[in-house]
């Protein structure tokens, strides 16, 4: 089997911080746009002015109001860049975890066929419990396997963690996501190797076991 396994075909890095950095995207572009329009106002005031195509109150309300454009474009800009410094604090701390990691977090549809196929009893697993009481249960489950939590951001409802296998102590990265339903939430989870090019179905039994663990005391 693959050295990935996850319940559902979602890549690690999908994270709030990876939407958050796509919205400050756009509004650092909006940025130097409205930078660039403010500066070319500003310098065709005076030429205008002399050519006599704008009057002088004219030409220099331009500039005022350029001066205006350009602070509210530099308030944009600020704003872009707090987000994307976020966003990459964030992602930073999720690829920390794979340093020096030969395996890509790269997860193909033909991987989530051969392993639906191989193991048609790990699926996402549903509760009737709000998305903050499930994200609740992912981190006690996550503590109570052992494994080192890397990464716990309830306003993110993922948590993200490592395995350490005893014998050769390769570390196994963990990524579990909960979304909100209609009925209650619902948890993803994700395990992939950071070595080797067969996991002998070591992720699928710690998915497996991981699932169980949440699924503890709830009732049926």
């Amino acid at each position: 089997m693959a050295r990935a396994f996850t319940t559902e075909g979602w890549s690690m890095e999908t994270t709030g911080a990876g939407k958050q950095a796509r919205a400050g995207i756009p509004l650092a572009f909006l940025a130097l746009v409205v930078g660039m329009v403010c500066a070319a106002c500003a310098l065709a005031a005076g030429p205008g002015y002399q050519m006599q195509v704008l009057s002088l109150g004219t030409g220099l309300q331009t500039i005022r109001w350029a001066a205006t454009g350009a602070a509210v474009g530099a308030a944009v800009a600020v704003c872009s860049l707090v987000m994307l410094v976020v966003a990459r604090g964030r992602q930073g701390r999720a690829l920390a975890i794979r340093t020096g990691a030969r395996n890509a977090v790269d997860y193909s549809p033909q991987t989530a066929i051969e392993q639906h196929r191989g193991y048609p009893d790990i699926v996402p697993l549903k509760l009737g419990t709000s998305p903050a009481d499930a994200f609740d249960r992912v981190v006690g489950a996550v503590r109570s396997m052992g494994w080192d939590v890397v990464s716990a951001v309830p306003s993110d409802l993922r948590v993200e963690a490592t395995d350490t296998t005893l014998l050769f102590g390769f570390k196994d990265d963990v990524v579990v996501r909960v979304r909100p339903t209609r009925e209650g939430s619902v948890i993803d989870v994700r395990s992939l190797s950071r070595v080797g090019g067969s996991d002998f179905g070591v992720n699928a039994r710690r998915v497996r076991a991981l699932l169980r663990k949440i699924s503890e005391g709830m009732p049926s």
